[in-house]
């Protein structure tokens, strides 16, 4: 390496008071051989560098401490630590460390298979399990909308949070949740294996005592729970208002003669005045079951 000093002619180096990025015009650090731990001298003061980022430049020299000075366009006057004086810092740093008692207690520990180390206090040492799932997971790589799904004791995938639900034995091998729809309504599928179908249907005239509709769901049941409705009034056309209705005795009943993939459903009158040809209600339908 180059000895002596650094000190080219019309070079100069700007600082902010305590500031450690050293901006530095006309000079040439990186191709001179200028390293860490050498010290600049300016102003009475002996700045010591971290860092040699580049040759010139903004941030070209980074500081080991916050600069006691501000200089501005200051005569650049650096002094090369010599080799063994370089060698002596990096014994002291090593001593340091080895006299913090962490080193000693991480030679202290004896390793296996499966095993961490983590801190319990200063310089005291203990292991941790570190299995094989784990590691796993922390071998995959991290995307937006994702999570870690465990595929077995040793193995894990990055997997979506909203896609293709999935079961295997009984056990969710998918997403947390699917989204879907068509001209029948629109469904959500759930990893514990609950789904949810929603659609709006026009009621129509069955007899005088019930207003009928089938449906045929978005996404077939394995098991169908409950069917539920709420009436949503339209005047237009000639539908039966919220006040026609409250004539034929203003309250729901929904009977359905319901499968796996599709029910019939009715609106049966409570009392009141009878249901004519041509009323027609339409009702927001909700079926909840398992897929």
């Amino acid at each position: 390496m180059a000895n002596g000093w650094y000190e080219p002619a019309g070079a100069t180096i700007t600082v902010s008071l305590a500031g450690t990025a050293v901006t530095g015009t006309g000079t040439t650090f990186l191709s001179d051989d200028i390293r860490a731990g050498d010290t600049i001298n300016a102003k009475g003061f002996q700045l010591p560098i971290a860092a040699v980022n580049a040759n010139s430049g903004a941030g070209a020299l980074t500081l080991k401490y916050a600069s006691p000075v501000a200089l501005t366009s200051e005569p650049v006057r650096i002094e090369r630590m010599p080799d063994l004086t370089r060698a002596l810092e990096a014994t002291e740093a090593l001593i340091q460390l080895f006299g913090s008692g962490n080193v000693e207690a991480l030679a202290g520990l004896t390793g296996a298979a499966d095993k961490l180390p983590y801190f319990t206090a200063l310089a005291t040492l203990a292991l941790a399990d570190f299995k094989s799932g784990p590691r796993a997971a922390l071998a995959l790589t991290a995307a937006n909308a994702k999570f870690i799904r465990f595929t077995g004791a040793s193995s894990a995938v990055m997997e979506s949070i909203v896609g293709t639900v999935a079961d295997s034995g009984g056990a969710p091998n998918g997403a947390l949740m699917e989204a879907g729809g068509n001209a029948n309504g629109v469904y959500g599928k759930f990893a514990d294996g609950t789904m949810i179908c929603w659609t709006t249907k026009s009621f129509a005239f069955l007899s005088t005592s019930a207003l009928q509709t089938s449906w045929t769901y978005p996404a077939a049941f394995t098991t169908l729970r409950s069917i539920s409705g709420a009436i949503k009034w339209d005047s237009a056309g000639g539908a039966l208002t919220a006040s026609d209705y409250a004539t034929r005795g203003g309250a729901v009943s929904i009977v359905s003669a319901a499968t796996s993939s599709a029910s019939d459903l009715r609106i049966a009158k409570m009392g009141g005045t009878n249901f004519a040809s041509g009323d027609t209600v339409q009702a927001w339908l909700r079926a909840e079951g398992r897929w």
